[in-house]
């Protein structure tokens, strides 16, 4: 049940930040001075309906394609070749990881254009985005959010490297330090 809340949580703040963007950018169009308030209402909606659909689909491939993953790793550690494992099981692993990052990265547009279809049917708001507004606000949030998340992680993977491989440089004779 945990995993349910976790598309309402992504689209809103993929969407709350598109929105904002946006906003920013082009402070004077007609479609951005609605509420930030209804947007990520429109995303909590629409990424509550997305994610009972799509967490499970989401959770069964994701599962799969770890297990292909894990199997092909096995077989390389078991005969020590890269060749022996079975290039077909690794391939559709891969794609179906890629897959699940199609599925987190188009699951906020989506949402979002759902959320703002719902909440004008039900009629609950009267100053909300477009669906396509609400579609362009998650791309833009997204890119925002998961460019801000693999920069930190690039940047935390290189500090690491650095700061490991750095005392294998270190030399000591006498008092002072002399890198080699």
């Amino acid at each position: 049940m945990f995993w349910l809340s976790i598309a309402p949580v992504i689209a809103i703040i993929h969407l709350a930040v598109g929105h904002a963007i946006l906003h920013h950018i082009n402070p004077d169009s007609p479609s951005w001075p609605s509420r930030l308030a209804s947007t990520a209402y429109a995303g909590a909606i629409g990424g509550t309906i997305f994610g009972v659909f799509l967490v499970p689909l989401f959770m069964s491939v994701f599962t799969e394609a770890l297990q292909r993953f894990q199997q092909a790793q096995h077989g390389r550690h078991q005969d020590r070749s890269i060749h022996s494992a079975d290039p077909l099981n690794s391939l559709i692993g891969r794609t179906q990881l890629a897959a699940c990052m199609a599925i987190v990265l188009a699951g906020a547009p989506a949402a979002g254009a759902l959320g703002v279809v719902c909440l004008r049917v039900s009629g609950s708001t009267s100053r909300a985005l477009s669906p396509g507004e609400a579609a362009v606000a998650g791309v833009v949030g997204g890119a925002a959010v998961w460019g801000c998340v693999f920069s930190f992680l690039a940047s935390v993977i290189a500090a690491m490297a650095v700061y490991s491989n750095f005392g294998a440089y270190k030399v000591r004779r006498g008092n002072a330090i002399f890198l080699a």
